[in-house]
Order: structure tokens, then sequence, then C-alpha cells
């Protein structure tokens, strides 16, 4: 981990139409609104013939907006330590909605206790929402 590094291959800038979103931060804020519960880990343990470590947990969407996909980033963390990253897509995450989520490691000396996911989605793209129910 130590040398562990980022390297950011593209970045695209916007220009927000001031008319259309008077406050981004606050709407960025009603619609990313996802949290983590009942995190559980099982390490791989090859004697018992578990050869992947496996983390699963409970991801809410806690907005009142759905997303046909949500990319997101899991960072599996032991204390205050980054000892994992991985990315995965969520397809048609509902408003209010609740899923859970397995995600699989080959690293058989992955240990955690903590998972913080962070979305990677476009919420100024209108294509990226589900249809409103009434």
């Amino acid at each position: 981990p130590e040398a562990s590094r980022l390297n950011v291959k593209r970045v695209d800038w916007y220009r927000l139409d001031p008319h259309e979103y008077t406050d981004p931060a606050q709407f960025i804020n009603d619609r990313l609104s996802l949290s983590v519960t009942d995190t559980v880990f099982s390490p791989a343990n090859p004697s018992l013939g578990l050869s992947i470590s496996q983390a699963k947990f409970k991801l809410h969407n806690d907005s009142a907006f759905g997303y046909w996909q949500v990319p997101l980033v899991a960072v599996f963390k032991k204390g205050d330590a980054i000892v994992g990253v991985k990315q995965f897509v969520v397809d048609e995450l509902a408003p209010q909605a609740t899923m859970d989520i397995e995600l699989t490691s080959l690293v058989d000396t992955l240990d955690l206790d903590t998972v913080e996911v962070y979305p990677n989605l476009d919420l100024f793209n209108k294509d990226n929402y589900l249809p409103f129910k009434s």
C-alpha cells in the first residue's frame, strides 16, 4: 500500500446553467444520499475451501431519486487504513431502496472492518434518472 498511486486519466468540466441549477451543492446533496449498513466480511480460507474473500453489505438509497445505473467505488478499510478498493455498478437503484451487495476479492490476505461507498454518477445527466412513479 505504501507504493500505491492514483492516476487521473481524464477529467471533463461542464458549465452549469445558473438558471436551471441555482444551488448546485444542494442539487447534489438532495440526490446523493447513499449509506452502507450490515457489513459482513468473510476472509479467504483455502484450508476450508474458500479461495475468495467476500464483503456483504446493504446499500441504502436514502434520496427521493432513482437511477438506471450507479457506478460506485467501494473502499475497504481496516481501522483507518485503506486495504482495498473495488469498482462496481448497481442497476436500477430505486428511491428509498435497499439493495444487498456482495463483492468478492481474490486477495487471500484481505481483512477489513468497514466499507465506504462513493458514487461516480453524473447527476446532471437527466438520462441517468429512473422515471418518477406516482
